[in-house]
């Protein structure tokens, strides 16, 4: 089960993440939450059982290893339609061109999808996502998102700030992703 969500300036218990958007005077202030939802649906393993597709989320049966399956009821459940954020559109939306399942050596997952408009069928974006541990993939980063959305420098006390925060997760017994 997903719990927490952490950008560099704000830390979002899942169960708040609706109510705090509804209340905001402009949800544009939690942009972040695409990116997010794109990378936990996209960059995935795991695959809805489409004889289950037709329950609730939560009762849903789902192939894959339990991290997966946590972000895929994650992201699935998820909607902030102010914010474009919307799982029924997401996957029919994009096509997976190349993908470096998750293994215990590189300790990562990458996907690369792209994405063909509705509206202007000739214009094509391409991605790369990639999950995984935090130790392995903050030596490669030199940006980070905040929750608005902008990008900004991963300084050494932005990392100092995660590697705490990973640290305070983990000994409670959570697993520790980066998207």
């Amino acid at each position: 089960m997903v719990e927490n969500i952490a950008f560099l300036d704000d830390v979002f218990v899942i169960e708040e993440i609706n109510e705090r958007v509804a209340k905001a005077s402009n949800p544009a202030i939690f942009s972040a939450f695409k990116a997010l939802h794109q990378i936990a649906r996209l960059c995935n393993g795991a695959k809805f059982d489409a004889t289950t597709n037709h329950l609730p989320v939560q009762d849903r049966m789902i192939k894959g290893d339990p991290t997966d399956t946590a972000l895929l009821r994650f992201s699935e459940a998820l909607s902030i339609p102010e914010l474009g954020v919307d799982a029924s559109t997401l996957q029919s939306d994009y096509q997976k061109k190349f993908e470096i399942p998750f293994n215990s050596s590189n300790k990562w997952m990458l996907s690369v999808v792209s994405r063909v408009s509705a509206t202007e069928r000739n214009v094509e974006s391409t991605w790369m996502f990639v999950k995984g541990a935090p130790d392995v993939l903050f030596p490669s980063c030199g940006s980070v998102l905040q929750s608005d959305g902008k990008v900004v420098k991963l300084t050494s006390s932005a990392r100092q700030t995660f590697a705490t925060l990973q640290e305070d997760w983990s000994s409670r017994g959570q697993r520790v992703l980066m998207l």
